[in-house]
Order: C-alpha cells, then sequence, then structure tokens
C-alpha cells in the first residue's frame, strides 16, 4: 500500500477548493447540502480518506451540524461547507468534496478535542 504524502502541522484550518470537476452529484440544487462524489449526503461524525489520510467530519456548515469543541462562532461569514480533522489534528475546510476526499463510514460525533492535537510546537 502506497504511502500517504506527510503533511505539514498547521494551527489554523486551511481552505480548499476542488480544482476537478465535480459535477452536478457534488452541487445539487439546495446551496447549503454537501455531498461526496458517490452521491452521500457529508455528515459530522464521517470517517474519511482524505488524500490517502484518515480524517473525521467535524462540521458541516449549511445542515448547521458542530461536532463538540466545534462552536458555530467564528462561521457567519461561511455558508456551505464541511470541515475534516486528520487523525494528527490538522483541520482542512472546503465547500465541495472532490476526488481526494472518500467515505470511509458513517460514525458518531467525534468526541471533544484534547488539547493535544498531534502537533508539536
Amino acid at each position: 500500500m502506497e504511502e500517504p504524502a506527510p503533511r505539514v502541522c498547521a494551527a489554523a484550518g486551511v481552505v480548499g477548493r476542488p480544482t476537478a470537476n465535480i459535477g452536478y452529484v457534488a452541487m445539487t440544487k439546495n446551496p447549503f447540502e454537501v455531498h461526496y462524489l458517490t452521491g452521500e449526503e457529508i455528515h459530522i461524525g464521517d470517517r474519511v480518506l482524505f488524500s490517502g489520510h484518515p480524517a473525521i467530519v467535524v462540521v458541516v456548515i449549511g445542515r448547521n451540524e458542530y461536532a463538540p469543541g466545534y462552536p458555530r462562532e467564528g462561521r457567519s461569514n461561511d455558508e456551505r461547507g464541511f470541515v475534516m480533522r486528520t487523525d494528527d489534528g490538522q483541520m482542512y475546510m472546503y465547500e465541495y468534496a472532490d476526488e481526494d476526499i472518500k467515505l470511509l463510514s458513517r460514525g458518531e460525533a467525534p468526541p471533544h478535542p484534547s488539547a493535544d492535537s498531534g502537533c508539536a510546537g
């Protein structure tokens, strides 16, 4: 199995926008809904593979789904999208799912983030 590319630890989230043709499935008629390319709705607690790295969905903005420890405050300018936390604690926000984000399993809302995010310094 190919090793995932290393990621640099970041204190703030990284905003990413898809560069590929994400098509109609990901861009629905409801501007606040977000879906994986396979058509399933994105929800908090989803375990995903993000560019080869395991992650969990912690926020789905358009549905007002916020996992414990990930408050709505500070997201007043965001209308749609979702936030993932990789297993090493890095945060990424996407407006739409692209081919680098694959649903692995549905799950419960993730636990409140601990003080140790897995990032040194």
